[in-house]
Order: structure tokens, then C-alpha cells, then sequence
């Protein structure tokens, strides 16, 4: 079976309101998430409570245009990942993350 490439971008409605990314997705090989370039501001991808509020910040901090990749070489399911668990907040509405996955 060869690999699919899905994309997706996502932006926060209400800052401090994380926003799921949920992309329906398991079974992904690598997941590329960048922050759009004309944010203003660092977005924050991470759990559920994942918060871009300044001094109050946690998750994968990520400045405009930064990218972070997650491969399935960090997961302990079966050397593939899931990632319908994930969330981006943002300090400022309509700002967010384009991702881009491979999977089975």
C-alpha cells in the first residue's frame, strides 16, 4: 500500500480556546505543522489545555512561518502515529497552522 498525502489549515476562532486539529487521521506516517506565515503572533500546538497566551504559554511554541515535524519514529503505536488528539491555540483569532501528513 503506498502513501497518502492529506493537508489541511487551521485557525483559531477565540484565542485561549484551543482548536482541535483533528483531521480524522490515524495511521499517519509523518506530520509536517507550520505556522502560517502571516500570523502576527507564536501559536502553541499541544494537548487539549494547550493555551498562546503570553506568560501563560505550553505546548510546541511555534513563531510565523516556523515549521515542527512529528514522525511515527515517536510513537509507541505500532510505528504509526494518531493524531486526532491535537490542538492549536493563538494569541490573535483567524491565526493558525497548515499541516501536512503521510499515511498508510
Amino acid at each position: 500500500m503506498g502513501l497518502r498525502v492529506n493537508s489541511v489549515r487551521k485557525t483559531v476562532t477565540t484565542p485561549g480556546s484551543p482548536a482541535m486539529l483533528n483531521m480524522g487521521l490515524k495511521n499517519v506516517v509523518a506530520a509536517w505543522i507550520t505556522a502560517l506565515p502571516t500570523n502576527t503572533k507564536p501559536v502553541c500546538i499541544g494537548a487539549s489545555n494547550v493555551l498562546a497566551t503570553p506568560g501563560s504559554e505550553n505546548g510546541a511554541l511555534l513563531g510565523p512561518g516556523a515549521m515542527m515535524c512529528i514522525n511515527a519514529g515517536m510513537s509507541n503505536e505500532g510505528g504509526l502515529l494518531d493524531l486526532t488528539s491535537l490542538y492549536v491555540d493563538a494569541e490573535v483569532a483567524g491565526e493558525g497552522v497548515s499541516i501536512m501528513v503521510l499515511r498508510q
